[in-house]
């Protein structure tokens, strides 16, 4: 079997973020080798790099799009606002019709459902880097309730929040107990399991 390798040749994709969409396929693939394999870890990878690749191919500054431009940056960098899809067309000087369908030109998606997948592409990296509880993600990200999300979190992805943590723990503790010559007391400690034995 030969390991999958990224070296520094150019990807054939104009404006693409190459070393993030690095870092994104060393970790897919590493998630993939990985004695325990995370199908959720994997697919997570995938979307992340594809959304990415996305975003590079249909650049913000192309002039079709530029008269949303803010709107589209705006909720890029905030999916938990409460703006309506009405506001953002009055701070593009565009009609809301004009708004959506523009809109769903550039990203394939209405305007509520991008705001959703992109809240919930936080969501997963929040779970995957902090311990935070379920109430802070669903506050923090602008959810209604944390019912809610989790909900949203289980229909969107095929697995519940909780099953998702344990997935990504599980990969995490395989990850540093490759790497790493510590016990796996001082691991499970960790990645947030205080019995060893769990």
């Amino acid at each position: 079997k030969i390991p999958l390798t990224f070296d520094d040749s150019p990807f054939l994709i104009k404006n693409a973020n190459f070393v993030l969409l690095r870092e994104l396929a060393e970790k897919t693939v590493l998630a993939c080798e990985a004695p325990v394999n995370s199908p959720c870890t994997v697919r997570a990878g995938i979307y992340e790099m594809l959304s990415l690749l996305g975003e590079s191919s249909l650049e913000v500054g192309n002039k079709r799009f530029s008269p949303i431009a803010p709107g589209i940056e705006y909720l890029r960098k905030n999916p938990q606002s409460s703006l309506s899809v009405e506001e953002l067309a009055k701070v593009c000087h565009v009609s809301s019709a004009n708004f959506r369908k523009l809109f769903k030109e550039y990203s394939g998606k209405s305007p509520a459902s991008y705001r959703i997948d992109r809240k919930l592409e936080l969501a997963k990296r929040m779970l995957e880097s902090e311990k935070v509880s379920f109430t802070y993600i669903a506050e923090a990200l602008g959810f209604e309730s944390e019912a809610y999300f989790s909900r949203l979190f289980k229909a969107c992805t095929g697995i519940g929040v909780t099953e998702y943590i344990q997935q990504v723990r599980v990969h995490r503790a395989c990850q540093l107990l490759r790497e790493t010559s510590r016990s796996v007391p001082e691991i499970s400690e960790e990645i947030g399991y205080g019995d060893a034995n769990y």
